[in-house]
């Protein structure tokens, strides 16, 4: 690709001569030649060296013309006994240009009168001196190839003998059989219901611990830089900022120290120890708790700091197993569908 431009409608970097310039490229476009519009002579090397692309190029282009034609002017006769062999054989042929495809089981004596250019390929036992022309034996390798499947059986080459009519199925049988078979289906049908009314437990399962997913998270980055109880308790008239989060079992414990407190306007206490599953953590996750969960402004003791992060790693946790879990249990319902389709089909 070249683009012509106008001497000042192109901005390069500071310092790079313009004929210097081999290639630009600019996302997924590359341009092989960037040419000035009033410089479009043979003495300017860009434009020359555009010209001398071009015609190497063509060059290029004219010498695959002439090898496509003279490969689509071959005609291809091929001897060979396995249809698929035959068929991937055309089609690898066809990619390289031999459009002129044609297999034959025999070889008549007007067929031995082709052209020279003719090729035999022969991927069989084909008797050779039946083929006078240019030919290309390929037999032994091919079977040499297929050598391995030798002892296996060819669906073509069977022939059944004696075939009878089948006998009728006598009524007991037959209400026997029918009986076995709607109890599967009931038993595939109830399977199926019970398996969706799981999936739907799972999800909502799975749904709540993604919800408090990157609340866990952020509570475990916080936690790591909160204010021990017993320096809170010794400093607490020297503490000043505006909100503080108060994390410990004892409610007259935390009074005291809310009293003491007394350069923190807003203060909330909350007992971590009423939270005991991973899914409580919502109770815990809203607005007015993640305004006070900020670094600095926690205070908790050392049963409570232990407890809230062994809660939040829990949830991470039982995040990930719920996802596995969900991912098992679709895959155990199509499987259930995939049977009661095949039943129900019988």
């Amino acid at each position: 690709m070249g683009i012509l431009r106008e001497t000042k409608g192109c901005y390069l970097f500071p310092g790079i001569p313009f004929n210097s310039i081999l290639s630009l490229k600019i996302d997924k476009t590359k341009i092989e030649h960037v040419i000035r519009l009033d410089e479009c002579s043979i003495k300017n090397p860009p434009f020359k060296r555009f010209i001398e692309n071009m015609e190497q190029e063509h060059r290029l282009w004219l010498s695959a013309d002439k090898e496509r034609a003279k490969r689509a002017s071959v005609h291809i006769h091929c001897t060979g006994k396995y249809p698929i062999i035959n068929t991937l054989m055309q089609k690898l042929l066809k990619e390289i240009g031999y459009n002129n495809f044609k297999l034959i089981s025999e070889i008549k004596n007007e067929e031995l009168k082709q052209k020279n250019s003719d090729i035999y390929l022969k991927l069989n036992n084909f008797p050779a001196n039946k083929i006078r022309q240019k030919h290309i034996d390929w037999s032994k390798d091919l079977n040499q190839i297929l050598e391995p499947l030798n002892h296996f059986i060819f669906l073509s080459d069977l022939k059944m003998e004696n075939i009878s009519a089948a006998l009728p199925i006598h009524k007991i049988e037959f209400e026997e059989f029918r009986d076995n078979l709607l109890k599967e289906i009931k038993d595939a049908e109830t399977k199926n219901q019970q398996a969706q009314s799981d999936q739907m437990l799972h999800t909502q399962e799975r749904n709540i611990l993604k919800k408090i997913t990157p609340f866990s998270r952020k509570l475990l980055e916080v936690l790591s830089a909160s204010r021990t109880w017993e320096s809170a308790v010794e400093l607490a008239s020297k503490i000043k900022q505006p909100r503080a989060i108060l994390f410990c079992e004892n409610e007259n414990v935390a009074a005291e120290l809310n009293l003491s407190l007394t350069e923190v306007p807003r203060k909330l206490w909350i007992n971590p120890f009423k939270f005991q599953h991973a899914e409580d953590l919502t109770q815990l996750n809203s607005k007015m708790t993640h305004s006070y969960l900020k670094p600095g402004t926690i205070i908790i003791s050392a049963s409570a700091r232990t407890h809230l992060e062994n809660l939040c790693r829990k949830a991470l946790l039982e995040s990930k197993q719920a996802e596995t879990v969900l991912h098992e249990q679709k895959l155990h319902i199509k499987k259930i569908k995939a049977n009661l389709e095949l039943l129900q089909n019988k």
